[in-house]
């Protein structure tokens, strides 16, 4: 049977052997304003014409001669599917008990005795009709949900797949990492020694086009390891368990700034640290995005600067800034920034592997926040991160 919702009026179906007493009803209804009406008198025919037609409700005489009512409910019963509500409404002059239990076992609705008044069957005919519409509305919503929970059945099993491939492939990735460490690792470690004993050894006698060149050697293959470093560093921050709790900020910034003090053979530039900031995050990690910020805004940053480390609460989340007043930037270039390898200065004015500051977003959305940056050429630079967790209402 088509489960689509009727029109409003709906499709009523009148069975009566007697083609008088057919005709009065389909007239009382249609001038009642229902326009989709039909009657047939053919008992043995009624099954295949509500297969075909689909009507919304049978109005159904009880006594026929051959095939009664009752067979016709027989046979609607074994046809219809077990969900479907096709409300048939009985008329009968037969006051017993026997006869209308009999007719409810087989799937009548309700009965209207004749004679019936006018008033009565526009009663029942409207409230039947608005019982089916409701019931295909519930069927087509269940329908629906049921398609919903299969299509997040799906989801769930490919991304379960999808989970363990990423699984099977970042376990590929970590033993490919450390094998390609430990193979360039050795071979960098002999260039590199193998370099300066040259240059110990025979420097004084080298010509300075060949001393030259050894030094150049040297200087790529310890650029070299300190890449392969950085890298193994990048693929960890990806993988390390984050341990999730209030993080003391201004303590970990004086940390870092006193390390960068401690390892700059002449520090040039001072820190300026804000009290009382706080985050919420991994503070291993935490403390490695400092690092990073700081230690690029002090090699940036020129003689005597100054290096500002500071926290501020913007739409009721923690934003924290590193701002330096180095040499600054073209901020049409900013989307370079946190790719690895990627650098907006030459290796020549100030060293580094480009890999710090992929680290540092890479870290910042782990906690599900971002990272951005503000600057200009020649006024500084200025690095702000806001994490996901990390609201004013923890302060």
């Amino acid at each position: 049977m088509d489960q689509r919702s009727p029109p409003l009026n709906g499709r009523i179906l009148v069975v009566d052997d007697n083609v008088t007493n057919a005709s009065l009803v389909c007239d009382l209804l249609t001038a009642a304003g229902y326009t989709a009406v039909r009657a047939i008198t053919d008992s043995t025919a009624v099954v295949d014409t509500i297969e075909e037609w689909q009507p919304d409700l049978v109005l159904l005489d009880l006594h026929m001669p051959g095939t009664t009512g009752y067979d016709i409910l027989a046979g609607l019963r074994s046809r219809l599917s077990g969900d479907t509500l096709l409300p048939v409404l009985v008329f009968t002059a037969d006051w017993t008990m026997a006869a209308r239990q009999r007719a409810f076992d087989l799937g009548a609705h309700d009965f209207i005795t004749k004679p019936f008044e006018l008033t009565e069957l526009i009663l029942r005919v409207r409230n039947f009709l608005r019982m089916r519409q409701m019931h295909l509305e519930i069927q087509e919503r269940n329908q629906r949900l049921a398609e919903s929970n299969e299509a997040l059945l799906r989801s769930e099993q490919s991304a379960r797949k999808l989970a363990a491939e990423l699984e099977a492939a970042n376990q590929e990735l970590i033993g490919f990492t450390h094998s390609v460490s430990h193979d360039l690792r050795s071979p960098i470690r002999s260039v590199l020694a193998t370099s300066r004993m040259l240059l110990e050894d025979c420097g004084p006698a080298m010509s300075k086009e060949h001393r030259g060149m050894l030094e150049r050697q040297e200087w790529n293959a310890s650029r070299l390891s300190t890449i392969i470093d950085e890298l193994l560093r990048l693929s960890r921050v990806s993988r390390v368990e984050m341990k999730i709790g209030e993080v003391d900020l201004t303590r970990a910034a004086e940390d870092v700034a006193e390390e960068i003090m401690d390892t700059t053979e002449r520090p040039t530039v001072r820190f300026d640290i804000a009290r009382d900031m706080q985050a919420f995050g991994d503070p291993l990690l935490l403390r490695l995005v400092l690092s990073n910020l700081m230690g690029n805004a002090a090699k940036f940053s020129p003689g005597g600067g100054s290096v500002q480390v500071g926290q501020s609460i913007e739409d009721g989340r923690r934003v924290t800034f590193v701002k330096d007043e180095g040499v600054g930037f073209d901020m049409t270039h900013a989307g370079r920034l946190f790719e690895p390898f990627e650098r907006l200065v030459r290796d020549e004015e100030f060293p580094g592997t480009g890999i710090g500051l992929a680290n540092v977003k890479r870290i910042v959305e782990r906690h599900g926040g971002t990272i951005w940056a503000e600057s200009e050429p020649g006024k500084g630079a200025c690095f702000y991160f806001v994490l996901g967790s990390d609201g004013a209402a923890e302060d």
